[in-house]
């Protein structure tokens, strides 16, 4: 007895490559967080303005859905929350909990690869997923709500895997992460089928019965359905449940209807370009990954569970059409851990013939050029890019840097209680002015969409605005702001000239040109400022207010 216990303790003891994965893993969790805080400062883009608002107002005990309106649910609203009370109130809180985030997902990813594949491969799916979650192709540097679902995924598959006497509630807890993910986005539901399939093979992998699988399935079901409910129990307490199930639900389900599928594949085609664009020798590392795990019998089974959540995460990635850019955080763990399983094929093929050492090596070094190639051809603007500039790369003319000035500019001539309106959809002056909107619609896209509850929302929107009587209005020339299409309504426009005359004069004006620096006037000379180009934003105050000196 003493011998069996001396020979599991040394079994369990971390063997020399252990040492070196987890070696691997903390490098590279140190490269990428480096970059990540050397860009911690960089200006909040409009979906991280949006949650960072939000959260801002959760703090101040406002529930979503009375000052801001979306469609989104709101579990990025309570990270966002989290992150300013936890970390600070301003940009670098936000960006600390993104990073907090995205190391968690590297370690989860290293830990569900090793119990699938073994160590070697665990480390480059790890350091796979490090790079590619930081691309510019999926906008990694910014704190989309993508990056907060994956890590939940990740332990979600992470606790059913997890072998032990209550695996049953184990299921029930990975299905409450699946159900907090479609609580950070609604695109995440699309992912639940694979948690059945995961309980289904697991099951048959060790003898058991479809009566055992369909009872696990039925408590990892009820965990996804769980935080669902909850919410719509705490916001109907907190009486916004209508305005948040017209938003969630209706004007999401009229959204998603917007772009025909005629246009999808284009959509798809012009999306993955961007996305692959300069990280394509991992996306290839993960075809041959693909290929090869299906062809190896010791590994196809593992493989095809990696494939089935590739094919639910491109599920997820896809409704309404839209296949914008950061949708793609979801899909690659799958890509990293497919590139891995290529040069872990690799490195069985050459382990059998010429030693495990100079296998690993050869296999290794492959990886390593791949990602140290992908670094390369980021680093003009991960690595060197000041934080206006970056973002100026990476979002062009979009008023991201123009917007944090403007908000001091208005915070320095209101009182803390004063509301605003931004005519735009740019929800981060309200985040950096501390001032509430004077509407709740705090995006101007549903105005002008070619959708049955645009003029609804206008005319609400202009009441808003009329019943408030913001001193300070915002309006923002942007196209990327509006998104005007062919026959959208004009009424807000229209609206926006005869109000601005009626009671408002200008006192500032943020030129946006693409060739040099943004010029800002404000007070009087503003009236007579021409701007440069077809991007800029007009600051305008109430006429019965004192005027800027």
């Amino acid at each position: 007895m003493a011998g069996r216990t001396r020979s599991t303790h040394a079994h369990a003891r971390p063997t020399p490559r252990s040492w070196a994965a987890w070696a691997t893993v903390f490098a590279v969790l140190v490269i990428v967080t480096s970059i990540r805080l050397r860009i911690a400062g960089v200006p909040l883009e409009r979906d991280e303005g949006e949650y960072a608002y939000a959260g801002q107002l959760i703090l101040r005990g406002i529930p979503p859905y009375q000052l801001a309106y979306n469609m989104k649910l709101p579990g990025a609203y309570l990270a966002y929350a989290a992150f300013l009370g936890l970390f600070g109130g301003g940009i670098h809180a936000i960006r600390i909990g993104l990073i907090a985030f995205n190391a968690t997902g590297i370690v989860l990813l290293f830990l569900l690869a090793r119990r699938a594949f073994g160590g070697f491969a665990a480390a480059l799916a790890a350091c796979g997923y490090a790079l590619l979650s930081l691309d510019l192709g999926v906008l990694g540097p910014f704190a989309h709500a993508t990056q907060i679902q994956v890590p939940l995924v990740l332990a979600s598959a992470l606790v059913t895997v997890r072998p032990g006497p209550r695996a049953r509630w184990n299921d029930l807890v990975a299905g409450l992460l699946v159900g907090l993910a479609i609580l950070v986005k609604q695109q995440a539901a699309l992912l639940v089928p694979f948690g059945p399939l995961l309980i289904g093979a697991l099951v048959r992998s060790r003898g058991g019965s479809w009566r055992e699988a369909l009872g696990r399935t039925a408590l990892h079901a009820a965990g996804v359905a769980l935080p669902f409910a909850l919410t719509c129990a705490v916001l109907a307490a907190c009486g916004v449940f209508p305005a948040f199930w017209f938003w969630t639900v209706r004007y999401a389900g009229a959204y998603a209807s917007e772009v025909p599928i005629s246009r999808s594949l284009h959509a798809f085609h012009e999306s993955l370009g961007k996305v692959t664009a300069l990280t394509w020798p991992l996306w290839l590392l993960a075809g041959a990954g693909a290929c090869a795990g299906v062809a190896s019998r010791a590994l196809r089974a593992r493989t095809l569970l990696v494939l089935a959540y590739a094919f639910f995460a491109l599920l997820a990635i896809s409704p309404g059409f839209y296949f914008r850019e950061h949708y793609y955080v979801i899909l690659v763990p799958a890509v990293a851990l497919l590139a891995a399983l290529a040069l872990e094929s690799l490195r069985r093929g050459l382990a059998t013939r010429r030693g495990e050492a100079l296998a690993g090596g050869v296999a290794g070094s492959i990886f390593a050029c791949a990602w140290l190639g992908v670094l390369a051809a980021e680093a003009p603007v991960l690595l060197q890019t000041p934080a206006e500039g970056f973002v100026r790369a990476v979002y062009g003319d979009n008023p991201f840097p123009e917007a944090r000035v403007v908000a001091d500019t208005i915070a320095a001539h209101t009182r803390p209680d004063d509301r605003i309106a931004v005519l735009g959809s740019e929800p981060e002056i309200y985040f950096y002015s501390r001032r509430a909107s004077a509407t709740g619609h705090i995006y101007m896209y549903g105005l002008v969409e070619p959708q049955p509850f645009g003029h609804v929302m206008t005319v609400q929107a202009i009441r808003e605005i009329e019943a408030s009587r913001p001193p300070w209005i915002v309006v923002v020339n942007v196209y990327g702001s509006w998104l005007f299409k062919p026959g959208s309504d004009s009424t807000i426009v229209a609206w926006t000239h005869r109000y601005l005359a009626g009671g408002y004069r200008l006192e500032g004006i943020a030129d946006i040109a693409a060739d040099g620096p943004t010029v800002y006037t404000w007070g009087p000379p503003a009236s007579r400022f021409v701007p440069r180009s077809q991007a800029f934003l007009l600051v305008c105050q109430r006429k019965d207010l004192p005027p800027l000196p």
